[in-house]
């Protein structure tokens, strides 16, 4: 039943962004593609996007064996809710900030998140230098 979910979820992110590209693409403006209006969601209200994405990113590509954190039955919900915290941390700070556009701030999300999911949220994580 999980795999089913995953792969609905996964199907329909992807169609999301296929359709948002089309969309994008279809308009009057020749600039403006999905990487455009992505950087300049990231750039606003939505700073978590970046460090968003290089979780992921990490979690399902990067993983390593060791994690910082190693929970008491191996299903990694610790880096998981850490994780989601960050996200809704940083969502809460670009809702009531409102920052300006910053590219090191973005590279800087973008190598956190990717750090956090590699280390914390790996799926391939066995040994834990700290076990909980």
């Amino acid at each position: 039943m999980l795999e089913k979910i995953i792969v609905i979820s996964l199907a329909l992110a992807i169609a999301f962004l296929v359709v948002l590209d089309i969309v994008l693409g279809t308009n009057r403006n020749p600039k403006d593609d999905i990487t455009v209006y992505i950087n300049g969601l990231s750039n606003g209200k939505l700073i978590l996007i970046p460090y968003a994405w290089g979780v992921v990113m990490a979690h399902l590509y990067f993983g390593s064996k060791y994690m910082l954190f190693q929970d008491y039955d191996d299903s990694n919900l610790y880096g998981m809710i850490g994780a989601v915290v960050i996200v809704g941390i940083l969502g809460f700070i670009g809702w009531k900030r409102k920052p300006k556009p910053n590219n090191v701030r973005t590279l800087a999300l973008l190598l956190f998140g990717l750090i956090y999911g590699h280390f914390c949220w790996t799926m391939h994580g066995s040994i834990g230098l700290f076990n909980i």
